[in-house]
């Protein structure tokens, strides 16, 4: 009798501990994602270990081997690099009237980078963990300030700095499969402080010049892949409710990263006016670099790199689009983000065909004479509003073979599926699968979650899934909006407090707006942050601001244009003028962009909206 107590009452125990824990875990989703996944993997007995590779033939199963193999693969994209001299003097007219100032590195400067660490976040190969670093901050800002400002004046960057580890990670297909992973690098997180500052530094100075290309959104601050797609779709409706043909040619660059060729990037670095100090110890940071790859406990031997910019550092990023942002000097017509660079042209006439031949000859020059590799067979064409008399594209490689760009219906444009017909039913269907996936995934693994808990894994996990780059394919049609509230309606039902309760009330009990009022809370916020001049420099949708101000209601009022298409006439630059010109005058004059959503939600609220 008494062993039965006992038993039930560590039966209680373990209950309320494991309750606890799924409460926990699913709060901190936000700042560490890996505990949510290492749980859910080990429920669903996932196995993240590469158990065989097959190379040559061969089955590998100890982790050396495993090791090397990776290594020798990683490493074969390398390219020869050689001098390089600006044999048309592209670059000798470069310049700019503002010199870079030199970069003092301050205390204060340090201390915040050490506080702001990120401490899920792994160690580099000299094992201090951001933790220790972080925690430690008070004691070592001063230390680690005089050893930057050292390296930076001297330009020597120490041995340990120019060394990772690379994690293999699976992207898809086979795991025995060499090919089917990418390098993820661990380097020391002391020198990716010192990158950090150097990264501002050289940042803030190409952003106050105007250097980047104004269709350049990758690693740039204030803008996203949503602005991105958004401004191009803006172009690409417009001509499409013209009755236009828009083809768009989508480039696939080959381990992009890896193959920059440094000297070519060093001169471009010193034509565009990096301070000498800092040109200098970029020199240094990025030659004789090494790695080694780790599978399990075990490493390869170390192997050089000779060429390209570190992946998983923090100045990689930058170095990469300073190099790529000329590219729009040979095209006009091209978007970018990062490595992603896709060419398009309205076809009026028929010689447009000719021209977009002649974009994509000019841009395939170019990728050659910087030493970057275009991947051809994933290289692709989309029509928007095609025809009978559309010609064909042709691609010429390095050899000068040439090979005719494949027609596809629709394609993943930056996580947004794009069809031929800019309805994007394809991307809110597969959007919906995919939250109604991670949905079961929490049913699943979390059966005790509180209130709080949920809402917090709910918004991170699968509320995000149905809001990435909303404002692109916001959809208009009832099947399809009832689809996506579909998901939030089952997503309320799994908290047991609120089963028994219609959806309005389990909102309310949840405080979860309606995924319709996020959609247009969506649109305003970006709203206001166009017509208030938040991108400058980058290319925008058109709003038309009403012409005559003698109207009611504020005097930030926008118009709709003339529009005979349903994806035009729904589309955000059209979308957005109903519910912004019902806004107040004190919400739309907002001084900044906080104090714009609590006057926004105010106001809905008060209209009782069904937020």
């Amino acid at each position: 009798m008494e062993f039965k107590v006992v038993r039930e009452k560590v039966r209680k125990i373990s209950r309320q501990l494991s309750i606890e824990n799924q409460n926990h875990i699913a709060r901190d989703y936000g700042s560490n994602p890996k505990q949510f996944w290492n749980r859910v993997n080990k429920v669903r007995r996932c196995k993240n270990n590469i158990s065989i590779l097959e190379v040559d033939g061969k089955e590998l199963v100890e982790d050396k081997d495993k090791a090397e193999a990776f290594a020798g693969y990683f490493s074969s994209v390398y390219i020869k690099d050689d001098p390089f001299v600006d044999g048309d003097g592209q670059f000798n007219s470069w310049a700019h009237s503002e010199e870079m100032v030199e970069l003092t590195i301050d205390h204060a400067v340090v201390l915040n980078k050490l506080k702001s660490l990120v401490i899920c976040k792994s160690a580099g190969p000299d094992g201090l963990h951001p933790r220790v670093l972080r925690e430690t901050a008070g004691s070592i800002s001063s230390q680690l300030c005089y050893i930057f400002r050292d390296s930076l004046d001297s330009g020597v960057v120490v041995e340990d700095w120019r060394f990772g580890h690379v994690i293999p990670l699976h992207k898809k297909g086979r795991r025995t499969i060499v090919s089917n992973y990418r390098p993820i690098s661990l380097t020391s997180v002391c020198c990716k402080i010192l990158e950090s500052i150097i990264k501002d530094h050289v940042m803030k100075h190409l952003l106050k010049i105007g250097f980047f290309t104004y269709r350049q959104y990758g690693f740039l601050p204030g803008v996203s892949t949503a602005l991105q797609l958004l401004s191009f779709m803006d172009e690409v409706t417009k001509a499409y409710d013209l009755r236009q043909e828009v083809d768009i040619i989508y480039t696939d660059l080959e381990k992009a990263f890896d193959k920059i060729s440094r000297n070519r990037l060093l001169f471009k670095l010193k034509r565009y006016g990096i301070h000498p100090k800092i040109l200098t110890w970029i020199k240094n940071y990025l030659v004789n670099r090494h790695f080694a790859v780790r599978v399990s406990d075990k490493l390869s031997d170390s192997t050089r790199v000779t060429s390209g910019v570190p992946q998983g550092s923090v100045l990689g990023p930058l170095l990469f689009i300073i190099y790529i942002n000329d590219l729009q000097d040979v095209c006009n017509n091209v978007y970018l983000f990062a490595d992603d660079a896709k060419i398009f042209r309205n076809l009026r006439c028929p010689k447009d065909s000719d021209t977009l031949q002649e974009d994509i000859n000019h841009v395939m020059e170019w990728f050659e004479k910087w030493h970057m590799s275009v991947n051809i067979s994933k290289c692709c064409l989309l029509r928007i509003g095609g025809n009978s008399e559309s010609v064909d594209y042709m691609l010429r490689d390095s050899g000068g073979q040439t090979y005719n760009i494949p027609v596809v219906d629709s394609i993943t444009d930056l996580g947004v599926i794009v069809d031929s017909h800019l309805n994007f039913k394809k991307h809110i269907l597969a959007k919906t699968k995919k939250a109604g996936m991670l949905l079961g995934i929490i049913a699943r693994n979390f059966k005790h979650l509180s209130e709080e808990a949920f809402v917090c894994l709910y918004k991170s996990l699968v509320r995000s899934q149905l809001e990435y780059a909303v404002q692109v394919w916001s959809p208009y049609r009832m099947g399809l909006i009832a689809e996506i509230e579909r998901i939030q309606r089952r997503a309320t039902k799994l908290v047991r407090s609120c089963k028994n309760l219609s959806y309005v009330d389990r909102l309310k009990k949840l405080k979860l707006p309606s995924l319709a009022y996020r959609r247009i809370r969506a649109d305003m916020i970006m709203t206001y942050k166009i017509t208030r001049g938040y991108f400058l420099n980058f290319n925008c949708p058109a709003l038309m601001p009403c012409p005559d101000q003698r109207t009611r209601g504020h005097s930030r009022k926008l118009v709709t244009g003339i529009n005979h298409r349903d994806c035009r006439k729904q589309f955000f630059s059209n979308r957005v003028v109903r519910y912004w010109n019902n806004l107040p005058e004190e919400v739309v004059d907002a001084p900044d962009l906080a104090a714009f959503k609590a006057l926004m939600d105010d106001f809905f609220s008060q209209q009782k909206y069904e937020i």
